[in-house]
């Protein structure tokens, strides 16, 4: 999955929280914000395959997908050149997949629009954080 996911970054690692763009944009006197466009994280309690596109990480609960959600969420927050995260998707994708084959657990509700609670309670208590950085001292 690792060799997945910088090959489609251009070698750059992703799990780095985009440091390794950041050094670059710098080193070429680009030194602009970074938005993050797309991101998310499956859990395999959700019955789903999870197994397309194999470089998001699966986690085994919904509980563990909800802390690792908080963990990158509140880390980029509190990178300054990092101004925005867009989370992938609303509903999670069918079983058999979508019109390009993705088939997982990317979503803050399931097909049934019942919503993943440990998740949305993560981002309810997370999200109004970010004001705690745009603060001007």
């Amino acid at each position: 999955m690792a060799e997945a996911a910088l090959s489609l970054s251009g070698g750059l690692d992703p799990a780095d929280g985009f440091a390794a763009l950041h050094d670059l944009l710098v080193a070429e006197d680009l030194d602009r914000p970074v938005l993050v466009s797309e991101y998310g994280f499956r859990a395999a309690d959700s019955g789903l395959p999870n197994t397309w596109p194999p470089i998001y990480p699966t986690f085994d609960t919904q509980a563990e997908r909800a802390a690792a959600f908080e963990e990158v969420t509140v880390e980029r927050q509190e990178t300054p050149w990092i101004v925005g995260a867009h989370w992938f998707r609303w509903m999670d994708e069918p079983a058999d997949g979508r019109f390009d084959g993705e088939n997982s657990n990317f979503g803050l509700v399931d097909l049934e629009d019942r919503p993943y609670a440990e998740l949305t309670e993560a981002m309810g208590r997370v999200h109004p954080r970010v004001y705690e950085h745009l603060a001007v001292p």
